[in-house]
């Protein structure tokens, strides 16, 4: 069995989500565990994908920019990773 630190990683290129679905269904074809930039793939039938949630970020930078153009001194950074794969879910 592979160690996942050999297992592909498909960038995040904007030209890969066109080919979500090629990439995904060669990946499960040759048998090889992949790992994905974003949740589509996983959405597609993909193993597992590691990023951040947008839909949590995207309110969290509104108030960022609302902290900088104030001139606020030590803007508080997102930490927080999602990880979803197609096992658990």
């Amino acid at each position: 069995m592979k160690r996942i630190e050999e297992s592909p990683h498909i960038s995040d290129e904007g030209e890969h989500i066109a080919f979500i679905p090629t990439i995904v269904e060669l990946a499960a074809r040759t048998r090889i565990p992949t790992i994905y930039p974003w949740r589509f793939f996983v959405d597609a039938g993909g193993l597992i994908s590691y990023s951040i949630n947008f839909g949590e970020t995207a309110p969290r930078m509104a108030g960022m920019v609302d902290q900088i153009l104030r001139g606020t001194k030590g803007l508080r950074q997102n930490k927080r990773i999602e990880i979803k794969d197609s096992i658990v879910g």
